[in-house]
Formats: C-alpha cells, structure tokens, sequence
C-alpha cells in the first residue's frame, strides 16, 4: 500500500466572482465609505483570491492540468 502523498493538493479551477451594488445612488451623492466598501469587494476580493490561487494553479499546470482562473 501506498502511504499519504506529502504534495500539496493540486487546483484545477477557481471561479472568482464577488459582486456588491449600491442601489441606484447617482455617484455624486454615493458616500465615500460605501464606494470603498464596494471597491473592496468587487476589486480587491478578487484580487486577493487571483493572488493566493495563482501559484496552485501555476503548479498544477506544470503537471500537465489545464489549470485556469475565470
């Protein structure tokens, strides 16, 4: 019998979409701290899961997996 792999697991897909809307506040009345709460949700989270899921996704494409961030 085989014992436990010491490779980390391979990732083949993420899917990253994250979405928050404001209503339909004309921006020049939007307040600042709203449109930076959406800026950080609809910008910055994917941004943060392309950066943490990029190198598993690098790896598992050197294995021959087509590996893709959509």
């Amino acid at each position: 019998t085989r014992g436990p792999s010491k490779r980390a697991p391979l990732l083949i897909a993420v899917i990253n979409n994250a979405g928050v809307g404001q209503g339909s506040l004309p921006v020049e009345v939007l307040p600042e701290s709203d449109a930076r709460y959406i800026m950080d949700a609809n910008f910055f989270g994917p941004l943060r899961v392309a950066r943490l899921a990029m190198p598993l996704l690098r790896e598992s494409a050197h294995s021959g997996l087509h590996a893709r961030l959509v």
